[in-house]
């Protein structure tokens, strides 16, 4: 007989299997066929039940216990407020909006070009010196003290700087256009035949250096004079705003040469010329109104006075003249 649980060679008389203490109860026996029901040995379910027993016994302890119930209660709401902190951690990590992008975006709007606020400053400096010009030209005579556009220092260095510019390049355009064409009027005139080297941009650099230096020896020359009269004391860009700003005129003169020396040289050639000596005698003028305009000096005094500034300036530009060129 083989024991259908083990699987072992067991005696056919055989009750409990000595390998796995299982009992074999026959029921209607065969000799070929043995239909067997399976029991556990005793001894086995008796531990079963013992142990069963024992568990039992600990958990209704274990649930009885005031000690456990008081823990098990403290450990659900503390387990309650665990949860509770843990929604909140994971709010404060992820809040309702990021300010990240935001400053991406300013990041990426400030490193694109001017802003609107440099664009807007840039045409209000423009805009002020253009009321600058039309306020000295409706108005040239006036007093420094009056104009309140002259409290803006770089109203006179622009004037300055853009004085020395166009009249820079209408004289070499006219330069070069003349010294391009000296064997034409040669042939023309009694011009002698001469042979030069003429570099447009080298002449151009000298001219600019030259003019930048004659357009801002006269007012200073005439600043250095005025401060010996307490009463015409002024800072020097005050001094220099106000001085160009008598002199607006002068800037439409040189844009007018500018765009002839351009167009057409050889037809606007005495216009240019013409027009740059005025620029001179623009500033000849203006020199002799200020003194004739300061009431504190006398007429003689004033008069002496530019006839000073006249011999100073003119020495200084023969100078000046040698030296550059």
């Amino acid at each position: 007989m083989i024991c259908p649980n083990c699987q072992s060679t067991i005696l056919a008389d055989t009750k409990i299997c000595p390998n796995c203490d299982y009992i074999f109860t026959h029921r209607e026996s065969d000799d070929d066929l043995h239909d067997t029901i399976e029991i556990p040995a005793a001894s086995f379910a008796d531990t079963v039940y013992d142990d069963e027993d024992d568990h039992h016994e600990a958990y209704e302890e274990y649930q009885t216990s005031p000690i456990q119930n008081a823990a098990y209660a403290n450990g659900n709401t503390n387990s309650s407020d665990s949860n509770g902190d843990n929604k909140d951690e994971k709010k404060a990590k992820k809040p309702l909006f990021s300010f990240v992008k935001n400053n991406k975006k300013t990041k990426a709007t400030d490193k694109s070009g001017p802003s609107r606020r440099q664009n807007k400053q840039d045409g209000n400096r423009l805009t002020s010196y253009i009321a600058y010009l039309l306020s000295y030209i409706k108005k040239p005579i006036q007093s420094p003290t009056t104009n309140e556009l002259n409290k803006n220092p770089n109203h006179g260095i622009t004037s300055l700087l853009l004085l020395a510019i166009l009249n820079t390049v209408s004289i070499t355009s006219l330069a070069n256009y003349l010294v391009s064409h000296y064997e034409w009027f040669a042939d023309l005139s009694v011009l002698p035949n001469l042979n030069f080297e003429f570099v447009a941009w080298r002449f151009g650099l000298k001219t600019f250096v030259f003019l930048i230096i004659f357009l801002w020896l006269l007012p200073a020359i005439i600043h250095l004079f005025n401060r010996n009269n307490e009463s015409e004391k002024m800072s020097n860009n005050v001094w220099l705003t106000h001085f160009f700003g008598m002199n607006s005129i002068s800037v439409v003169v040189a844009i007018i040469c500018f765009l002839s020396s351009l167009l057409a040289p050889l037809i606007f050639m005495i216009i240019v010329l013409l027009l740059t000596l005025m620029q001179i005698a623009l500033l000849i003028i203006t020199m002799t109104i200020h003194f004739l305009q300061s009431g504190n000096v006398s007429k003689s005094k004033a008069f002496y006075t530019i006839l000073g500034v006249l011999l100073l300036f003119f020495l200084a530009i023969i100078f000046l003249v040698g030296l550059i060129y």
